[in-house]
């Protein structure tokens, strides 16, 4: 039992990393393309549409790695279960969620003006 207990909690640590390295990508990728779109588009149009887009991506980025520190935390419930334990993952969880959809519906949103965006010609 002390073998699962351990494999576990390294399980555990490895799904945390891996969910800060999916942070951590997605901020860098949008400050890249914050920074590519300030320096060298033209318009105000490109550059307001690659900022959204650089939301939407990264949006997504936070979505994934709130589910998959979601999945961390049941399993550190599961290697130390106590009645606190389990009424702190509820309220994470609980929170995680509630997080998730309002980034859910502002991703759906933005990724609406961006395609009804592409769909009308550019003003010069």
């Amino acid at each position: 039992m002390d073998i699962l207990k351990t494999v576990l909690e390294t399980v555990t640590i490895g799904i945390d990393i891996f969910s800060a390295l999916i942070l951590v990508i997605g901020v860098i990728r949008c400050a890249k393309d914050i920074i590519k779109a300030m320096l060298f588009k033209s318009s105000v149009r490109d550059r307001y549409f690659t900022i959204q887009h650089a939301k939407i991506d990264l949006g997504s980025n936070v979505l994934l790695g709130l589910e998959i520190l979601i999945v961390a935390d049941i399993l550190k419930t599961i290697i130390h279960p106590s009645l606190t334990d389990i009424l702190v993952l509820g309220s994470i969880v609980v929170i995680r969620t509630v997080i998730s959809v309002f980034l859910n519906k502002e991703i759906e949103v933005l990724d609406k003006e961006y395609e009804d965006a592409f769909e009308k010609p550019d003003p010069k």
